[in-house]
């Protein structure tokens, strides 16, 4: 009897080259996501550079350690003339820190009191890290190379996510990962069950055009995604205590848009998946990358280049983003309007997309 049934299911995956196809591309997304998303450490972190010392008798020791620094493959210096630049590129999230070397500062190492500041946007613990590591090193390895018995002094001043903790920076990403994974999925398998029983096929053949059909679902499943990014968001503050540091409807805003982004793409999906089987293979092309390449867990600093380019082609990459800023750094929607419009720019191709694949006869 096994056998029997065993030759049955095999014949009939033989016959649905889709799901066959599915069951072999997916994993191999898996190895390729996973592989290349932790091949590397944080890298190319753009840092703004304010170097105000005027050395003695022509020496500077700033520049022994803007000497490891240019060195060292984690951080990419910006040279900016004055604090105030520098921190103002800092608040406007165009780099990730600030490292300022005070007037008099060759003349402190001498007498031995010198500190380097370093300001940080700390919202992100991974790359924080990594650039504080990369500074401590450089003044090290200065001291040594001069004879200091001691290494020179850092100063950390945190200008975002003072005192946040690692729950609250993967909360963030955890809310965007499951509003759109969820929302995209539910959609997907609810619109595979539409074509199954032959409902979407009888909406068709009436007079219903074929946007309105696509915008009647769109809506009624991004209500339902929106209660889900409301509820999960909600649950995060109430059970874990998320202390949204900006407009809590900022951060409502962000996982809405997100959840209708991810309701389009399933609408979308559905068009290559004709039955059940096929839909759950899916799971992996989606889950997969979002859960990697878009900054839930891993930063996209910690990525190859080309892996951030695929990044950036993910809708959750700009939610994470916008909604960390909002929770962490306190921005406003102002600040994650260009985060919002790529947002808003996923929908309409999605949208798009769904209206095309939609229209195509069966």
């Amino acid at each position: 009897m096994i056998r029997a049934v065993l030759i049955r299911v095999l014949r009939e995956l033989k016959h649905d080259r889709r799901a066959l196809a599915l069951a072999f591309i997916a994993p191999l997304i898996v190895v390729l996501a996973f592989g290349e998303s932790f091949r590397g450490g944080v890298s190319d972190v753009p840092v703004a550079l304010v170097d105000m010392d005027r050395g003695v008798a022509g020496k500077k020791l700033s520049e022994l350690v803007v000497g490891r620094l240019k060195n060292d493959s984690t951080v990419r210096l910006l040279v900016v003339e004055n604090l105030e630049e520098g921190l103002d590129r800092l608040r406007g999230g165009e780099v990730w820190a600030v490292i300022y070397f005070p007037p008099g500062f060759t003349e402190s190492v001498l007498r031995g009191n010198a500190s380097l500041i370093l300001y940080l946007d700390a919202s992100n613990p991974a790359v924080s890290d990594a650039v504080v590591a990369s500074a401590r090193a450089a003044l090290a390895g200065a001291a040594a190379a001069r004879g200091f018995k001691q290494p020179l002094a850092l100063t950390v001043e945190p200008v975002y996510g003072a005192g946040a903790t690692y729950l609250e920076v993967f909360v963030s990403g955890v809310v965007s990962f499951a509003v759109f994974v969820l929302s995209t999925l539910l959609t997907l398998l609810s619109f595979v069950k539409e074509r199954v029983m032959g409902t979407l096929e009888r909406l068709k053949a009436s007079p219903l055009r074929v946007w309105e059909i696509m915008g009647g679902y769109s809506v009624a499943f991004s209500v339902l995604g929106s209660l889900q990014a409301a509820i999960i968001l909600g649950a995060a503050q109430v059970f874990y205590g998320l202390e949204i540091r900006g407009n809590p409807f900022d951060a409502l805003l962000v996982v809405i848009l997100l959840a209708i982004a991810g309701v389009n793409l399933g609408i979308a999906l559905s068009a290559l998946a004709r039955t059940e089987s096929q839909a759950v293979l899916t799971l992996p092309i989606v889950t997969i990358p979002t859960f990697l390449l878009s900054g839930v867990f891993w930063p996209l600093e910690a990525m190859p280049p080309y892996m951030r380019t695929v990044s950036r082609m993910l809708p959750a990459t700009y939610a994470v983003d916008a909604l960390r800023s909002v929770v962490l750094r306190g921005w406003g929607l102002g600040n994650i309007a260009a985060d919002l419009a790529a947002l808003a720019g996923f929908i309409a191709v999605f949208m798009t997309l769904g209206v095309i694949m939609l229209g195509r006869k069966e």
